[in-house]
């Protein structure tokens, strides 16, 4: 055989495996997917939380949950807060696992979560807090204007 024609044969080869690759779906199907980023912390989040973590010496995590008509989560990139949303903290207590911290302090730092951080935003429809394994659950009604324990 000639060199051209071993060269033609090589490089129909290349072409092909590489066609292959592109044109394959589970490779594509097989790429991981861009995990959704939560939001940065604003500065009155800052601020507060820098004093719950003074005050009950405990680690906190803010999540927001935006959901679609299915009921799936879909944390929209942009605009988060102009669908409807959860907002979700957690409470990891560091030194005592059992910390003395009561169901009404806890509905105030909703209250002032819901009226300071969040503005009343319409958009809310429920404060979670997650402290060990306990969970608080609040549902806000922006037409009254007030947070209920669901």
């Amino acid at each position: 055989m000639k060199k051209s024609t071993l060269i033609k044969i090589a490089i129909g080869i290349i072409i092909l495996v590489i066609t292959g690759f592109i044109l394959n779906p589970f490779y594509w199907l097989m790429q991981p997917k861009k995990r959704i980023e939560q939001p940065n912390l604003n500065q009155q989040e800052s601020i507060f939380f820098n004093q719950l973590r003074n005050k009950y010496n405990c680690e906190l995590e803010r999540s927001y949950y935006n959901y679609n008509s299915q009921g799936n989560d879909t944390l929209r990139e942009k605009d988060y807060n102009k669908f409807p949303f959860e907002y979700a903290i957690s409470m990891n207590f560091i030194k005592d696992p059992h910390p003395q911290i009561s169901e009404d302090s806890i509905y105030a730092i909703g209250l002032y979560i819901k009226n300071i951080v969040l503005n009343k935003n319409p958009n809310l429809k429920k404060i979670i807090f997650y402290k060990g394994y306990d969970s608080y659950r609040y549902i806000y009604d922006s037409k009254k204007d007030s947070l209920y324990k669901e």
